[in-house]
């Protein structure tokens, strides 16, 4: 009877649990990319962008596994790219890779090419500076929470986007976009007003 006893354990118990075991590795989405993945990234990167600028004006911030159904894919690793000449101020910057693939730009466009165009990747406009644009064609500040934030565009490299939004008192509404300017940070023309 024990041995009757021991059959039936093993049997609903025991052997189920071993085959819903066997060999399936639990995936953390959560980890960060290996540090070799990491560092093949920053070799892409630092191609674009040359190795002192690199350097001098990139952090990493975040990485991690790129897959579906339990099986990585891939690697993605975020930058900010804060220039010296414009403290606590960055663009985001997103790659993906590895797994024997290249690594690549997950921005629209491309990352500009500031190994050979060192200019691509000047801030030459102060945020000051785009502000005062933006005022003396339109913007107006005034009942405005006004956002500005450095961002890379595919058509202009790198850009201030000032934008601003009206609070609604009384609602919970965070509130309503009125729009937004870009404007080059190299030469301060107007990339795109709020009415495009």
């Amino acid at each position: 009877m024990e041995i009757f006893v021991r059959a039936v354990v093993w049997a609903l118990f025991v052997i189920p649990f071993l085959f819903s075991c066997a060999g399936a590795e639990e995936v953390d989405w959560g980890a960060p990319a290996p540090d070799h993945e990491v560092e093949q990234a920053n070799r892409f990167l630092a191609d674009r962008l040359g190795q002192e600028l690199f350097d001098q004006s990139i952090k990493v911030v975040a990485s991690g596994l790129i897959g579906t159904d339990g099986e990585i894919s891939g690697y993605f690793v975020c930058y900010h790219f804060c220039p010296h000449s414009v403290l606590g101020v960055y663009a985001t910057i997103c790659v993906e890779g590895g797994l024997g693939k290249e690594y690549t730009n997950t921005n629209p466009g491309e990352i500009p090419n500031c190994n050979e165009n060192p200019e691509l990747c000047e801030v030459v406009v102060s945020i000051a500076e785009a502000l005062q644009i933006a005022r003396d064609n339109g913007f107006n500040a005034e009942n405005h929470d006004t956002k500005i934030r450095l961002r890379l565009f595919p058509e202009y490299s790198f850009v201030w986007r000032i934008d601003g939004e009206i609070h609604k008192s009384g609602t919970c509404a965070v509130g309503e976009s009125r729009g937004f300017f870009l404007i080059n940070t190299r030469t301060g023309a107007i990339e795109r007003r709020p009415e495009e």
